[in-house]
């Protein structure tokens, strides 16, 4: 740390941070989260997508025959 000219960091920040990455490990994502997820991921997808193939998938969802 002489080289950068930087402390340590104190106790209290590591037990800080280790509760803190305790926590983002063990997070429960909840349906709306991951819902959300998935439609900014496509939204910024950089390849095509088939139209007809979508089409045909909602067509099943909404006839109630997607297994």
């Amino acid at each position: 740390m002489k080289e950068t000219e930087t402390s340590l960091p104190t106790i209290d920040f590591v037990k800080k941070k280790q509760k803190e990455m305790h926590d983002a490990l063990n997070y429960k994502f909840t349906d709306s989260e991951i819902n959300l997820m998935v439609r900014e991921k496509q939204r910024f997808k950089k390849q095509p997508t088939n139209f007809a193939f979508e089409k045909s998938e909602l067509i099943k969802q909404k006839v109630g025959l997607f297994f």
